[in-house]
């Protein structure tokens, strides 16, 4: 059964709805945006802080888009390796029969 959790981002307080299974991770990523975001604040501050979250969820979501890429790209690289390692296995023996 989800409940309740809070986090805190620049230096506010959100509710969020987790189920108990996912509260550390919810914690550790809502900790990841508001370290990126009060580091994109530093680096900026004549920038709005809507501006900061704005601009901190564009990096963020460009790091999972690079992994995304990176992850499928090497899915790719082992189901070839397998198809090849599947038919050297096949042809293994077939010799052997």
């Amino acid at each position: 059964m989800s409940h309740t959790i809070r986090v805190r981002i620049l230096n506010r307080e959100f509710s969020l709805v987790v189920n108990p299974e996912d509260e550390q991770l919810m914690q550790d990523v809502a900790s990841y945006v508001d370290e990126r975001t009060q580091a994109f604040r530093e680096a900026h501050p004549e920038q709005p802080e809507v501006t900061a979250a704005l601009i901190t969820a564009v990096a963020i979501a460009e790091e999972l888009f690079i992994e995304r890429g990176r992850r499928e790209r090497l899915e790719e690289r082992l189901e070839a390796e397998l198809g090849e390692l599947s038919d050297s296995l096949s042809a293994a023996l077939a010799a052997a029969s």
